[in-house]
């Protein structure tokens, strides 16, 4: 697991989150993604949001909204993994939004 915030999503459900006391991380009331907050003045902490998928034929879409206070500094890392042994598409897209 890594260190800090985290949001770990497999097949389309949430796998393992962790906040810290300057980053929130909260799922959206519609499912459609999360919502990450970082608090102004932030330095030195870093938040990963990767997605894994194994299953075949899942399609998914999220939207990420990034809250990012004044004067913060930290490291952000959004990957995917995916990995389809079926004969079905897989696929996952995620829009990152920052503000």
């Amino acid at each position: 697991m890594p260190a800090g915030a985290y949001n770990i999503r497999s097949n389309g459900q949430l796998s393992g989150r962790n906040t810290t006391a300057n980053i929130d991380i909260v799922s959206k009331d519609d499912g459609s993604g999360i919502d990450i907050k970082i608090k102004p003045g932030t330095k030195h902490e870093s938040v990963h949001i990767p997605v894994v998928l194994s299953q075949s034929g899942l399609t998914e879409l999220v939207y990420n909204d990034f809250y990012i206070g004044d004067n913060a500094d930290v490291v952000i890392i959004a990957g995917c993994g995916i990995h389809n042994g079926g004969d079905s598409d897989s696929r996952h897209d995620g829009i990152h939004r920052f503000s």
